[in-house]
């Protein structure tokens, strides 16, 4: 017993230590921006839906509702206050993508 407590204290020690930026993935797509990322307990799924007209065919027509939609889904994620910042992996259209 006294062993698995030992264990756990370094455990919960060596998380405190160890650094872990915030770090989420982001897919920007026609119709949605989506934000996916691990609270350390479970998954958190944020997602705005894009006006018609503002992406088409993976690119941008209105840069300002897009820049919106982003500041909405940051909010969600962080808070309407918040100035922090987190890591994200984008996803983008693969339309322009050429192999």
């Amino acid at each position: 017993m006294a062993t698995l407590l030992k264990k756990n204290y370094l455990e919960k020690l060596l998380g405190f230590l160890e650094a872990r930026p915030a770090i989420g993935g982001l897919e920007i797509s026609d119709v949605a921006v989506r934000f996916a990322y691990f609270s350390g307990k479970s998954w958190i799924l944020k997602s705005v839906r894009i006006p018609p007209g503002v992406l088409e065919a993976g690119k941008a027509k209105d840069r300002d509702k897009l820049i919106g939609a982003l500041r909405e889904l940051h909010a969600q994620i962080l808070g309407t206050k918040s100035r922090k910042r987190i890591n994200a992996i984008v996803v983008v259209s693969s339309l322009d993508v050429y192999s």
